[in-house]
């Protein structure tokens, strides 16, 4: 047994959102026996958190969490993490270890040495899954489940505090990985940041340029590749803003990128328009599946809708005992009139895929 559910320490939760509530359900599914209180402004998440058994309490008041609790998990927007860990500075009468959730770390840090003090023992977290979806009601179990996990230490960190936050990791499904706070800015400034503005930027190519005379042509590429730009502003806006300086840095990148493209079809290079293209596609290639990424939140198959009544109905009876997360046609030219099945675990994904093979149906597997 992992050695933190074992122990079952009491943890308190500061905000009780999608990334919070998830933590809390996946623990309770993996038999931690611990209580849990949490603070957070949405009285009916906290509500329904209780009412489910996820967690055990509800407060107003972060002294009352800090003392009912050793471990501390800021699981908010990153714009109240400097309030909060003053907060904590003025009513902390013991050591605690704080553990966050946020997108950013290198931030973090130094408001930790500039608001915080001795009795405050940080270790930054950041599990790389996530939705574009936000809210406890939101919450799935399974969010974490094979996801990398950063765990950034501060310079000041005992050996015991980091043991137990590695167990407290892997406790949720997730896979630690232990990194610098500056480390962990570049990399996740370039994988999930920097395409989060692209995401967003593409969207504004299309609104700048009669969008509602091409919206109903929209395709699969294009709802996948701007997906991410449904996520919530207020969390983006902090991110962007605290990790800044990675964020500007990939786009200058970008730009260049664009640049060079630019420059080859201007001046019909087919040979470097062709090697762009095939790097592009090796790499891509290349990238493990069966992971959760950032916002790839499960295990998805393509179903080829034949052309004939009541296709749909018979998938879904074919597939009646399994947990179906979310159910979508897709038109796009690579996979016109399929069927995008997703499930949260890789069981559900090869039984469904066994299925409805067996009945005739061609399927591909992500």
């Amino acid at each position: 047994m992992n050695k933190f559910i074992e122990k079952s320490p009491n943890l308190f939760f500061i905000g009780f959102g999608l990334m919070g509530g998830s933590l809390c359900k996946s623990l309770r599914n993996r038999g931690y026996q611990g209580e849990i209180m949490v603070w957070d402004r949405n009285k009916q998440g906290v509500k329904q958190g209780i009412e489910e058994k996820v967690i055990n309490y509800g407060t107003y008041s972060i002294k009352e969490g800090t003392k009912f609790a050793d471990i501390v998990i800021l699981a908010t927007p990153l714009h109240f993490f400097r309030g909060i860990i003053s907060q904590l500075t003025e009513v902390l009468d013991k050591e605690i270890l704080l553990l966050d959730l946020g997108s950013v770390k290198g931030k973090v840090a130094k408001d930790i040495e500039i608001y915080g003090n001795d009795k405050i023992n940080y270790i930054g977290l950041h599990p790389m899954t996530g939705s574009e979806k936000s809210g406890y009601n939101h919450a799935n179990p399974y969010l974490y489940d094979n996801a990398y996990c950063f765990v950034c230490p501060s310079k000041d960190v005992t050996s015991l505090d980091l043991e137990c936050t590695l167990s407290f990791v892997e406790s949720f499904g997730a896979k630690p990985v232990i990194i610098s706070p500056q480390e962990h800015d570049e990399i996740v400034g370039t994988i999930s940041h920097l395409p989060h503005v692209l995401s967003s930027a593409l969207v504004h190519v299309l609104i700048q340029n009669n969008p509602w005379q091409k919206a109903p042509y929209i395709g699969g590429g294009f709802r996948d590749t701007t997906r991410i730009a449904q996520s919530s502003p207020n969390m983006w806006v902090d991110i962007f803003l605290d990790n800044r300086e990675d964020v500007l840095k990939g786009i200058d990148s970008f730009q260049n990128i664009l640049e060079n493209i630019k420059e080859d079809i201007q001046n019909n290079r087919t040979q470097k328009i062709y090697n762009f293209l095939e790097e592009a596609r090796l790499w891509r290639s290349s990238l493990p599946k069966h992971r959760q990424g950032y916002y790839e939140r499960g295990y998805i198959i393509f179903v080829s809708l034949p052309d004939k009544k009541g296709v749909l109905a018979e998938i879904t009876t074919i597939l009646k005992d399994i947990d179906i997360r979310e159910l979508e046609i897709v038109h796009s030219r690579n996979r016109e009139g399929a069927l995008r099945l997703l499930f949260l675990t890789f069981e559900d994904q090869s039984k469904a895929s066994s299925l409805l093979k067996n009945k005739g149906y061609q399927v591909e597997v992500l």
